[in-house]
């Protein structure tokens, strides 16, 4: 399967679903052709706005401690399931928190094409 691919399955495994903070947010999927590395400095560059020079600070967790906040969210099914696929379909998949005015929240692991694949979404936290 390509990351191309990955991206598109994860996709359809979190559509639908919503992310709960002060204001809920959707799962976007994602390629990163070319990266093979999942750690907090690649994630942060690779989603660090153009032109910014400024770096951000990462918080990194497991899968299995984001999922676990999600258990008693409304869709703990749809949230279990997705669980699921993300540790089926990416490899040493980690949670990164990229802090800011708001909090992007990368799931980013290695496809099995070798290369970085994943979903995002946000989190509002006041």
């Amino acid at each position: 399967m390509t990351t191309e691919e990955t991206a598109k399955a994860l996709g359809k495994a979190s559509a639908g679903l919503l992310y709960p903070s002060e204001t809920d947010a959707p799962f976007e999927p994602f390629a990163w052709p070319g990266v093979t590395m999942a750690d907090a400095e690649t994630v942060e560059r690779h989603t660090r706005p153009k032109g910014k020079r400024k770096v951000r600070p990462v918080r990194e967790t497991t899968v299995e401690e984001f999922f676990e906040e999600l258990n008693d969210a409304d869709d703990a099914d749809g949230f279990k399931r997705l669980k699921a696929v993300v540790g089926k379909l990416l490899t040493g998949a980690k949670v990164f928190r990229i802090v800011g005015p708001k909090v992007d929240v990368w799931i980013v692991g290695l496809a099995a094409s070798g290369e970085a694949a994943g979903l995002k979404t946000v989190s509002v936290e006041t």
